[in-house]
């Protein structure tokens, strides 16, 4: 009984493993074949995609949305709004038919399909367009081998030609927003705009209803840190987003920061500059105190000194500090023609630093707190 059975699983074998290409062969084939007639089979997906107008720059869409776009030359005309005869429409479905193996990827995922033929075309009298199934440039998405049938068969696009008018810019037209490190520090008479004349662009219709009555047209943010002295910002149009509003080139402002300061107390030197009169007249008019008490903002490096020094146990630092590195400046100007000045002269003083600090503090940082007056008498 062993050897019939042996006998049987031998010819198994041989048979199995004789002419092995020949059934490699029938292997490939059938394979092959199944293949082309997976291939062959065909399905229909349709999909709805959301009506967009763009500019060039904004052909690529984000792949969250699955939308058919409108190439516009955004430098001439806007979009409006989309229309399947006289009804308004926001979107359009699109069927898709073809192999299956080209329509499945289709069914899920975000669609980007575009109509890019106008971007060449005379707009100088051009108020609407119209595009159908054609009009839609196959990508990877929807090859060529996939049929598409769209559903209004035929769209429209109103367009509105872009205008252009000159925007002066003053702070008067401008909202600042300052956080709360700025508080009253900004110095509005040192706003500087570039540029000074900027285009306001959009559709005629938006610009007539821009700006609104009480609203000013610009939006500058302001931020600073403690150091700062000039703040630079871009300028925003208050304008909705819906009215196709743009300003050309897009400006900015600039405006000087006054320092954070602390108010330091102690006696100043007083000086006469008398170098403007007569040569006959200098030497003439005097204070009648040589030192006079004052009180001073400052800021930056001189405020840090200042503080220092004032918490230094021996207080006498500070005081010797300020009669060595600060003077209160008297400028006598010279008198009119054929004039002359009385026994009195009163006169405004100014403050000013020597020393090494003096290249590195800006005068917004070494101020008098209030106004001094010094009165000069002419001496007998």
């Amino acid at each position: 009984m062993r050897n019939p059975e042996k006998r049987r699983r031998a010819g198994l074998f041989a048979s199995l493993a004789a002419d092995p290409y020949r059934k490699l062969a029938a292997i490939a084939l059938a394979i092959g074949l199944w293949y082309w007639l997976d291939r062959q089979i065909t399905r229909d997906v349709d999909r709805t995609l959301r009506l967009e107008w763009v500019g060039p720059e904004r052909g690529a869409g984000t792949g969250l949305v699955s939308r058919l776009a409108v190439l516009l030359p955004t430098d001439q005309v806007v979009g409006q709004q989309f229309f399947d005869g006289d009804r308004a429409i926001q979107d359009v479905r699109l069927f898709f038919a073809g192999p299956r193996h080209l329509v499945d990827p289709l069914e899920k995922g975000a669609l980007d399909l575009q109509v890019p033929g106008f971007l060449s075309l005379d707009w100088t009298n051009r108020k609407r367009v119209e595009f159908s199934v054609a009009d839609i440039q196959r990508n990877f998405q929807a090859p060529d081998e996939v049929r598409i049938r769209m559903e209004p068969e035929r769209v429209s696009l109103v367009v509105e030609k872009l205008v252009d008018r000159p925007l002066h810019l003053d702070l008067e037209q401008v909202d600042l927003l300052v956080d709360e490190q700025l508080g009253n520090r900004l110095r509005r008479e040192t706003a500087v705009f570039t540029p000074e004349k900027p285009l306001l662009l959009g559709p005629a219709s938006s610009l007539a209803q821009f700006p609104a009555k009480g609203q000013k047209p610009l939006l500058a943010r302001l931020r600073t840190t403690a150091n700062e002295r000039y703040l630079t910002a871009i300028l925003e149009l208050t304008a909705p987003p819906a009215l196709g509003l743009r300003i050309v080139p897009t400006p900015s402002l600039t405006i000087q920061v006054l320092p954070n300061t602390r108010v330091f107390e102690f006696d100043v030197p007083l000086r006469v500059d008398d170098l403007a009169l007569p040569e006959e007249m200098r030497g003439l008019y005097a204070p009648e105190n040589r030192v006079q008490r004052v009180r001073v903002k400052a800021g930056g490096q001189l405020q840090s000194t200042l503080v220092n020094l004032s918490e230094d146990a021996d207080r006498q630092k500070l005081a010797d500090w300020a009669g060595a590195h600060l003077r209160l400046d008297v400028w006598i100007p010279p008198p009119g023609p054929g004039g002359t000045y009385g026994p009195e002269i009163v006169r405004e003083a100014r403050l000013v630093l020597r020393g090494p600090l003096q290249a590195s503090v800006d005068r917004t940082e070494c101020e008098l707190a209030q106004p001094v007056s010094v009165t000069l008498r002419r001496r007998p």
